[in-house]
This record gives C-alpha cells, sequence and structure tokens, in this order.
C-alpha cells in the first residue's frame, strides 16, 4: 500500500471508528477527524442550499412565464390579483468597513476556506471539500487580484476529483508553498500542487500530519502515529532545502505524546501551538482524559509546554489561536467539563487564563457549545462555532458568533445585526482580503470574500 493509500485508509479508519464509538482511534485522532467531517458537513450543506435555491428562483419564473388558456367570452372577468415581486434570498449584512468583493460562490463550490496566506502580491487558500454531495477536487484556489478566483491545479497522483479532502492549513516558507490535510503537499507558487514524500519515520504506516511550520531557513512537519494500545506518538522532521527530509529531534515524548496540536502561529520570536494533552494512562481514560495545551518553541525543533493542568483546562480542547494587540487569544470547546463557549487569554505566549464565559442559552441539560475558529479584526475578536439545544423543535444545531471588545468580555452577537465577518484575512496586492464563514459554521453557507469598503 502506498504512503498516500495508508494516509487516507487511516482517514477512513479513524471516522469509521468515531461513529461507531469503538476505541480504534484515540481523542487525538479522533478530535481532528471530528473537526475534518465538522467542516466537511457544513460545506456540503452549503451546496445542497445553492441547489434549492435555483431551482426555487426556476420555478417562481416558470410559473410567471406560463401562457394561461382564455376564459370563455361570456365568462366574467375576476378581479386582477395582486402579484408581488419575486422573492429574493435573503443575504446578511457585512460587518462595517468591509463590503462583499463579488466574486461567484460556485468558485469555491462545496468548501469552507480554512487558511490563507500571501506570497509577492498573490494570495493562496486552502480549505476542506464535502465529505458528500458533489466533490470540489483539490481544495486549494489562488488569486492575484481580490475578485478574481481560480482552483490550483491538484496533486497529479490523487484523484481529488472523486474524494473529500480536508487541508487545514497552508505556509508560505523559502522553498515555496506547504499546506497540509492527513498528508503533506508542495507548491512553488499556489498554481500547481505535488504530494510530498517523507524519508523519515514520519512516512510510518499510520502516521498523519499535525502541523508544518518555517523558521528561518528550516521547515518543519510535526507528524503522529496511532500505536496499536491507542496512545499517539510524535514525529518531528524538517528540511533545510526543501528536498531533504531527516528526523529533526527523537526526544518529544515529554511534551507531545498522546498530544493533539491544531494549530500553530508564529509571535515573532517564537512558536506557539494549541491543542490537547491526553492525561490517561489507559486505553479507555484517553477517551476523556484530556487537557487544553499550548506550547513555544524558538526554533521549531525544541518545544516547552506552557500551560497548567487543573480548572479551566482539563476537560478542553484549545482549538484555535490568534496573535491580538494584547498577546494571544485562544479558543476551543470543553467536551468533558463546561458546554460553554470557551476561550482563554494569555499576554506573552506563556502564561494563560481561561477568560469569563458568556451566560448560557440553552434550556436543554444536553445544551451545547462549541467555539471552532477566531479572528482579530481592527481591535475586535471574533469568533464562529455551533450552538446546539436539543430542546429546540427546529434548527437544534446552529451557527453561533461572538464577539470580545478591547478591554470586555465575550459576549453572543447575532450575525444578521452585525454583518459576516472577514476570517482568515490576508492581502491581494495590497488589498487586505476576508472569508466567511469561519470553519465549523454549521448553517448552509456559501463562501463569501470580503475587502474594505470604499
Amino acid at each position: 500500500m502506498t504512503f498516500d493509500a495508508e494516509l487516507h485508509d487511516l482517514a477512513g479508519r479513524a471516522v469509521d471508528a468515531h461513529v461507531r464509538s469503538d476505541g480504534f482511534a484515540t481523542a487525538a485522532v479522533k478530535g481532528r477527524v471530528r473537526r475534518a467531517r465538522r467542516v466537511r458537513t457544513t460545506a456540503a450543506a452549503a451546496g445542497t442550499l445553492a441547489v434549492v435555491a435555483l431551482v426555487s428562483t426556476l420555478g417562481v419564473a416558470a410559473a410567471q412565464d406560463w401562457w394561461e388558456r382564455p376564459a370563455p367570452a361570456d365568462t366574467p372577468t375576476p378581479a386582477p390579483t395582486e402579484i408581488g415581486p419575486t422573492p429574493v434570498p435573503e443575504v446578511e449584512p457585512v460587518l462595517a468597513g468591509w463590503q462583499d468583493a463579488g466574486v461567484d460562490p460556485d468558485v469555491f463550490g462545496d468548501a469552507t476556506v480554512t487558511s490563507a496566506v500571501s506570497v509577492d502580491g498573490r494570495a493562496v487558500v486552502v480549505g476542506c471539500a464535502a465529505a458528500t454531495g458533489t466533490p470540489v477536487g483539490f481544495p486549494a484556489w489562488v488569486a492575484d487580484d481580490p475578485t478574481t478566483w481560480r482552483r490550483a491545479d491538484p496533486p497529479p497522483t490523487i484523484a481529488f476529483d472523486q474524494l473529500g479532502e480536508c487541508l487545514r492549513d497552508v505556509v508560505a516558507t523559502p522553498y515555496g508553498l506547504f499546506a497540509h490535510g492527513f498528508g503533506l503537499y508542495h507548491s512553488a507558487d499556489g498554481e500547481a500542487w505535488e504530494q510530498v514524500s517523507l524519508d523519515s519515520t514520519l512516512a510510518a504506516p499510520g502516521t498523519f500530519v499535525m502541523a508544518v511550520f518555517a523558521v528561518g531557513d528550516r521547515v518543519t512537519v510535526l507528524g503522529a502515529r496511532a500505536t496499536d494500545e491507542g496512545a499517539v506518538v510524535p514525529t518531528l522532521v524538517s528540511t533545510t532545502d526543501g528536498v531533504t527530509w531527516t528526523e529533526a529531534s527523537p526526544d518529544l515524548a515529554a511534551v507531545f505524546d498522546d498530544a493533539s496540536v491544531v494549530d500553530v502561529v508564529s509571535t515573532g520570536d517564537r512558536l506557539l501551538a494549541v491543542g490537547n494533552r491526553n492525561l490517561g494512562t489507559t486505553e479507555a481514560e484517553r477517551g476523556t482524559a484530556i487537557t487544553a495545551s499550548a506550547w513555544v518553541s524558538t526554533d521549531g525543533l525544541t518545544w516547552a509546554l506552557v500551560t497548567p493542568e487543573g480548572p479551566g483546562f482539563d476537560g478542553c480542547d484549545m482549538g484555535e489561536v490568534a496573535v491580538t494587540a494584547a498577546g494571544y487569544a485562544a479558543i476551543g470547546s470543553c467536551p468533558f467539563g463546561s458546554m460553554l463557549m470557551t476561550a482563554w487569554s494569555s499576554p506573552d505566549g506563556t502564561t494563560w487564563s481561561q477568560d469569563a464565559q458568556p451566560a448560557a442559552e440553552g434550556e436543554g441539560s444536553l445544551a451545547s457549545q462549541e467555539t471552532t475558529a477566531v479572528t482579530l479584526v481592527g481591535e475586535d475578536l471574533y469568533a464562529t462555532g455551533q450552538d446546539y439545544d436539543p430542546s429546540r423543535l427546529e434548527d437544534q444545531s446552529q451557527g453561533a458568533l461572538w464577539r470580545k471588545l478591547p478591554g470586555g468580555q465575550w459576549e453572543r452577537v447575532d450575525v444578521t445585526e452585525t454583518g459576516v465577518v472577514p476570517f482568515l484575512i490576508t492581502e491581494v496586492d495590497g488589498t487586505a482580503v476576508g472569508f466567511w464563514p469561519g470553519a465549523g459554521w454549521p448553517i448552509s453557507t456559501p463562501v463569501r470574500v470580503l475587502v474594505p469598503a470604499e
């Protein structure tokens, strides 16, 4: 079986195990699969909504143009019936200071944008394709101006039109662009991509990529492999020429064993990673004994754990981190603790505390909230996620948007009033570009490209 086949076999087995809850995958693997499945399902629903809206519009037009047989001459003429305008689908407003760029959402199809980067005046974004519905191909797009987007060419060795793929991150390095899902991909300019085969222990069966990052002339990949006993064994490999990969550090057990790294950002003089660690000592405990975790590194090779264990962290998972004027903000969820919107903050990336949580809104005892994306717009923080309440008769799972103003606390806001928010802000030839919705938004919403208002 090829390396690529091994990766996709792992993905499929982990998804099946998550559905069956039969213990094949550890909490770390299941968490990554759940995140991929959540984004893919959201994208699939967006495509379904687009088809329904198109059919509805054509149906109204056809009804209005239909020829009516004239009534007999002695038939009284009925009073004319007033016909209102053709219903127009509601379009949510855009956050003040931003406007819709007018990009055709069909360019992105059944996908959600998860990461964006700008290189030499060109923007490159990646995302998660729908796991069901119409395949969208390799989920990467490029643009040389804010309004003209096109799909990138996929790796020639994989038929991406036949499967759903999820790319979690894309980074610019001295050797071109690297993106990762369960596997690793490379592109010189964002236009054409190829799969990377790593000549190291990272290519062992069952290994997947958790993160890729660059420090100076070194590009490093953090991977992990699930053992038969349910543990997660980390692997770190790097390159200084973009071609030859070597194992970078064999001593990762102290900080990354049984860990899931979800997001990595550069803080200027260091790297900051967030995710969770599994504190369970037995296979049964590994499903629930997790703690939100953050790590820092100055070179990408040697890492230090900087979050404590205990209240505010145990039972939780950090899902994404953003750089703010006051330091850093991370969001996530506490599936084995508080079921409310959860966030943490740090002034320096090393000292962390849990933020005050918004008041509970769900009525049912099983109501829960999960934050999955965070962004800084101006001086304001925004987070998106899901709000699940089984006590609702309809729409039990809804999209949720939270906001934190400078010096304030997180609060729930209504997107129909605040407007859609530019997540994953990058730039194209000097013009800022943002994408809505944030990863994990469960409402059937096509991708919208946003630019600063004129």
